[in-house]
């Protein structure tokens, strides 16, 4: 698991605004990955988890492939009467079941991956029944995620490395959740929501090392994004009765095009200097530039580090419509200032002392008054 604090949009773009989480899990040929794992666990509120793993890799054909899978379930603890600040009865539902499946298979320098995730839970304490038209039972909350990729590398020779990856992505709110179940005077029904969301997406990253002390990384990338403006909704004609599958909602096209480049030079033994810029081009809210750099000193004990770095977050095309709509709306941007001081006592003590300042533009609210979103 890779942590990269601050902002990251030089080489990972919109909405690395506050830092990176990148998990990375194992390739074929990881020595830990070799083999079968498995485990099961259970315990209380009826909680049950099962995992299992499985990786082979033949050295002398460089082929080998990793599956691992996740069940997990649970009703999780009781929130009925004043375990739930009496806001539900003693009948609320509140349960999760995930299902996770990940994969890989690897030949050379081409690698196919996968990872799908489906997600199931209870809706219910999203509102407080007692007291209102809401019933806290019978939600269900579905939701699938997949992310599929392909990746070559090609060493172009002993200097130059060519990293390709075509890969698609897939969030979706699934056509059979129910959001919400009343029983009012207004409202008698079960409501259903839909809403599919993908990305389609090539990146071609170029690493060069042919001259001593500096690492050169460039880069471009196309996104094609097709995305459900909001949830389309069903109504069942009274709250015992699940609704009907609604109709796939308005669909809003966005396109993106980056291109990056950043570069790591070591001045000395003791000196390092990074440098980066990217720059996006999207059909929903036009370019943004975002520079970074860093210039960080390490010798024996003593750490310091200077950096710099812009970030930026863009509004969704559903953003610019949402209730009355802004078609002016702009990304939110952010300027980020570090320095960072950190010193090594002895094997038991350490101190570090840390000075940053964010200064964040145009940031998105909501303003109710003209029910709309503004910058």
């Amino acid at each position: 698991i890779e942590v990269m604090y601050g902002p990251g949009s030089a080489l990972y773009g919109t909405n690395a605004v506050s830092g990176v989480i990148n998990i990375i899990t194992r390739d074929p040929d990881d020595e830990d990955a070799q083999g079968l794992f498995a485990s099961a666990t259970f315990g209380s509120f009826d909680t049950q988890s099962l995992n299992m793993r499985l990786g082979h890799y033949d050295n002398d054909n460089s082929f080998g492939y990793t599956l691992s899978a996740m069940y997990k379930t649970t009703s999780k603890t009781d929130l009925g009467a004043i375990d739930g600040a009496n806001n539900w009865s003693d009948s609320i539902d509140n349960f999760e079941e995930d299902l996770s499946v990940e994969g890989k298979i690897k030949y050379k320098n081409l690698e196919l991956g996968m990872i799908l995730q489906d997600k199931k839970a209870s809706r219910t304490t999203n509102y407080k029944s007692v007291g209102t038209d809401y019933y806290d039972r019978d939600t269900f909350w579905h939701i699938t995620f997949a992310n599929i990729w392909a990746k070559h590398k090609l060493n172009i020779n002993n200097e130059t490395e060519l990293n390709s990856m075509l890969y698609y992505r897939n969030a979706t709110v699934q056509d059979d959740t129910v959001a919400s179940v009343t029983n009012g005077v207004a409202d008698n029904n079960q409501t259903g929501y839909y809403r599919p969301n993908s990305l389609i997406g090539i990146e071609e990253r170029l690493v060069y090392k042919g001259i001593e002390d500096l690492e050169l990384t460039t880069g471009i990338v196309y996104e094609r994004e097709r995305l459900a403006e909001g949830f389309s909704k069903s109504y069942s004609n009274s709250y015992l009765i699940e609704p009907g599958a609604p109709q796939k909602p308005d669909m809003i096209n966005n396109s993106l095009k980056s291109l990056y480049i950043q570069g790591q030079y070591r001045l000395n033994s003791e000196f390092t200097l990074t440098a980066g810029l990217r720059h996006d081009e999207s059909s929903t809210y036009d370019s943004v530039s975002t520079p970074s750099g860093s210039l960080i000193y390490n010798k024996d004990d003593t750490t310091i580090k200077l950096i710099y770095a812009e970030a930026f977050r863009a509004p969704k095309p559903w953003d610019y419509t949402f209730g009355n709509g802004n078609t002016a709306l702009s990304p939110e941007e952010m300027k980020s200032y570090e320095l960072f001081f950190g010193h090594v006592f002895n094997n038991n003590v350490k101190a570090d002392i840390v000075y940053f300042n964010n200064k964040i533009k145009n940031k998105l609210t909501f303003d109710s008054i003209n029910n709309r979103w503004v910058n």
